[in-house]
């Protein structure tokens, strides 16, 4: 296919000649290669146009887009471009390039990436208003050029709107739309960072009110589908920090109506897409959006795929607020038994004890608490925990005011065992507990009476021996 210069081209020329002044070298000129090894090069590629292969599918009329007009020149012009180029000096390499740009517009595809390179140093360095629009619309051209001889219009697409938001935010709104556009083309081939740009401009536009919820939402559960596409085990660290981002700049214009809708026809779907349903989960979860049955059946559903001990737990914090205290307990218990780190099971155990003491069972929530001591022998926690049971208990367990304040006794035992672990607050609690020891007035009318230093066992539910002490 024939193509041909246009009025286009040469206006972009005109535009980036004028965006380049005023900026400075980002290193000091230097020579380029030796003026032999150019001249070699060139009577080489002349050489090459001369002796075309007609079966390669290039034409005669195609070669000027490619070599110009004047292919001795377009060769030494390539030359010392990229020499310059390679040295960091763009603005030696510039108007080098700028005449391929002009001239030889299908050259390579490298001219328009390094040519993008040149001008986004330029624009991150100009300090001067003006010029910046100008530099920033010759970034634009450069993109724009690149399409329209070398395709790859989804991608490079996507350069441009990221570009395009990067260095002039006001422009949000065509941004979003070039974005938009280079997603649907891409689909799931498109780059994380253009995801990433997806995702900010359109909170820019939700924001200003330029697009409702239900555009956002749309959005918003596409660039899921191509992360879980890219990474279905939900492993990748990239893949999974542009899910984090785009949880960050869109969530909190997602209302908890919107997102539990639409997540709940997405469950329907893809009810054995465990990536999938981990990001539905986590999502909810970062919006606050816990107290709902959908909710709830995706925790299940990523528990009856993968019961580990980490969606045990969840789903035992879930039956927990929703007060379902027996299957609370189940899935505590589960969690407990399948980890294997002795820090998590000794957390897992004690939210076990924590639910059997809202319920009442103060011996079983003692028992697990016990084990709790036991998968973390370094923690002070369960030995609080036993100790405040037993504090709570202190009203109900014994039937003279003595084998009341006996009880105090082993709370503070269990407060002493807490403090040696360096527990906060155990301290405070045997400083307390001490001014409600049994007297010796009272421990003298016990029959038989009990002394100081005697060994004690306190009934009730605790059934526990200790030592006597009275209050000083």
């Amino acid at each position: 296919m024939k193509i041909k210069m246009n009025l286009a081209s040469s206006m972009m020329s005109v535009i980036l000649a004028m965006g380049i002044m005023g900026c400075s070298a980002k290193t000091i000129p230097t020579i380029p290669e030796n003026p032999e090894d150019v001249k070699l090069r060139m009577q080489e590629i002349i050489k090459d146009i001369e002796t075309e292969d007609p079966d390669s599918g290039k034409t005669n009329d195609e070669l000027p887009c490619k070599y110009g007009l004047d292919s001795a020149k377009t060769i030494e012009k390539q030359s010392l471009y990229y020499e310059y180029f390679k040295q960091d000096n763009y603005i030696d390499a510039y108007p080098h390039w700028q005449y391929l740009f002009t001239h030889s517009p299908c050259y390579s595809k490298g001219i328009y990436v390094n040519g993008a390179e040149m001008l986004s140093s330029f624009i991150k360095d100009e300090t001067n208003p003006n010029r910046k629009e100008i530099l920033i619309d010759s970034l634009a051209a450069v993109h724009d050029q690149r399409i329209l001889y070398f395709n790859e219009e989804g991608f490079v697409l996507g350069k441009k709107g990221s570009d395009l938001f990067k260095f002039r935010p006001k422009a949000y709104e065509e941004a979003y739309s070039i974005l938009k556009k280079s997603v649907e083309i891409e689909k799931d081939d498109s780059k994380k960072s253009i995801l990433y740009y997806l995702a900010y401009s359109s909170s820019f536009m939700i924001k200003n009110n330029k697009i409702n919820e239900d555009e956002l939402i749309k959005v918003f559960l596409e660039i899921i589908e191509i992360i879980n596409h890219n990474d279905p085990g939900g492993t990748d660290k990239g893949w999974q920090s542009i899910y984090s981002n785009t949880i960050s700049l869109l969530g909190d214009y997602l209302t908890c109506k919107t997102l539990v809708g639409n997540f709940k026809n997405q469950f329907e779907k893809n009810q054995d897409n465990l990536a999938m349903l981990k990001q539905f989960q986590s999502t909810l979860e970062a919006r606050k959006c816990i107290e709902n049955d959908t909710y709830v059946a995706i925790s299940e559903s990523i528990y009856s795929i993968e019961p580990d001990a980490k969606a045990a737990n969840n789903l035992g914090i879930i039956f927990n607020n929703k007060k379902s205290y027996n299957k609370a307990i189940h899935y505590f218990e589960e969690a407990m038994n399948k980890e294997e780190d002795k820090t998590l099971k000794a957390k897992y155990a004690l939210s076990v004890a924590e639910v059997y003491r809202v319920t009442g069972n103060y011996p079983s929530a003692r028992a697990f608490a016990q084990k709790s001591a036991v998968y973390n022998p370094s923690d002070g926690t369960p030995y609080m925990f036993i100790g405040n049971l037993y504090t709570q208990s202190a009203k109900s367990c014994g039937s003279t005011q003595f084998e009341k304040n006996a009880v105090y006794w082993i709370a503070v035992d269990q407060y002493y065992l807490a403090k040696n672990k360096g527990t906060e607050g155990a301290e405070n609690q045997i400083s307390k507990l001490m001014q409600s020891f049994p007297t010796k007035e009272q421990a003298f009318y016990q029959d038989p009476p009990v002394k100081e230093g005697d060994p004690y066992t306190v009934g009730c539910w605790i059934n526990v021996t200790t030592t006597v002490r009275f209050v000083q």
